[in-house]
C-alpha cells in the first residue's frame, strides 16, 4: 500500500510508522481498533474490466480466541498516514462521521477471524467503482472495522513495514478505446 495505519478509540496517537495493523479490541469492553490501508490503482487504465481483486493481508499476531467477522469498508475521506489516529483523518481535519474513521456503511466482504496467517477479501466490486467512475468515486482507501461487541480479542497484521506486506492482487482487462 503507499499507506496504512491502526486507529485506536479514544487515542490521538498515530500509528502510521508501527510494524502492525491492528484490528479488534483491548480491555474487554475498552478500546477499539479499526486498520487503514491505501493502495494506489492509478495505473488501471479507468474504465477497465476488473476481473478480480484481492486483498491479501498476514495476521502475525492472534490474541483471545472468540469468534469476529472482518469487515471492509470503503473510505470516504481523505486521510493521511502520519497524521490519522481515531478524530483524526490528518494534522488539521477531523473525520466527518466523528471517531473511527469516514467510511461507508456498505460492507464489501466480510471474512470470520482464525489463527496467525495469510487472510484474503474480495474488493473486486470497490476497485471497479474506483476505476469505472473516477474521480466521482475516489479512491480515499479501505477501513477495516470487527464485529466485537465486548470482548478483549484481535489480531495483528503485518503494516507495510512489516515482514509481509499488504498486497492488492488483480486482473482486469483494458478499457476498449
Amino acid at each position: 500500500p503507499s499507506a496504512d495505519n491502526y486507529i485506536v478509540s479514544g487515542q490521538t496517537t498515530n500509528y502510521g510508522t508501527d510494524t502492525l495493523l491492528r484490528l479488534g479490541r483491548t480491555g474487554g469492553a475498552g478500546r477499539n481498533m479499526h486498520s487503514l490501508l491505501l493502495f494506489d490503482v492509478s495505473a488501471i487504465p479507468a474504465g477497465s474490466l476488473i476481473n478480480s481483486a484481492t486483498l491479501r493481508l498476514y495476521a502475525a499476531v492472534r490474541a483471545g480466541s472468540d469468534s469476529f467477522n472482518l469487515n471492509v469498508h470503503q473510505v470516504t475521506q481523505d486521510w493521511t498516514e502520519s497524521g490519522s489516529n481515531w478524530t483524526d483523518a490528518d494534522a488539521s481535519t477531523v473525520w466527518t462521521a466523528g471517531g473511527g474513521g469516514t467510511y461507508g456503511a456498505t460492507v464489501i466482504d466480510s471474512i470470520p477471524a482464525a489463527a496467525t496467517g495469510w487472510y484474503e477479501w474480495n474488493i473486486a466490486p470497490l476497485i471497479q467503482e474506483w476505476v469505472e467512475n473516477p474521480p466521482m468515486s475516489a479512491n480515499q482507501g479501505i477501513e477495516l472495522v470487527h464485529t466485537l461487541v465486548d470482548k478483549s480479542n484481535g489480531l495483528g497484521f503485518d503494516s507495510k513495514e512489516g515482514a509481509n506486506k499488504p498486497c492488492l492482487l488483480y486482473t482486469s482487462d483494458a478499457a476498449d478505446d
